[in-house]
């Protein structure tokens, strides 16, 4: 499996934790496809827009410290209206947009016929 961190220096250093941190986990005849896509898409290497160790390790830290963050947000939330009730007022997991999102990514981008 091959794991792909999208978020570039000049993104992480401009935005921080605001730009979401996509992770795809791949094999190898998707990952050259992914690749090939992300290069007709962005018009540059893969590896240009990758983050060297030290940075992906400062990176996932973080993004790991938010998630807790929206976690206890959302329990919070949970215990004081109940059923799961968040900002748009809808019984909406974040695990659901999580999935949703990766779904609708992979079925935009990433087929042989992708015309993106």
């Amino acid at each position: 499996m091959v794991r792909w961190s999208l978020l570039g220096h000049k993104a992480y250093s401009t935005w921080g934790l605001l730009v979401p941190t996509i992770v795809a986990h791949l094999d190898a005849e998707s990952a050259a496809k992914y690749e090939s896509n992300f290069q007709r898409m962005f018009n540059m290497s893969v590896d240009k827009f990758l983050l060297d160790t030290e940075k992906q390790e400062e990176l996932w830290k973080q993004t790991q410290e938010s998630y807790e963050s929206i976690q206890s947000w959302f329990v919070q939330a949970e215990e004081r209206y109940g059923g799961g009730k968040w900002i748009l007022g809808d019984n909406i997991k974040f695990s659901d947009l999580t999935v949703a999102t990766s779904l609708t990514w992979v079925a935009l981008f990433g087929r042989e016929d992708n015309k993106y």
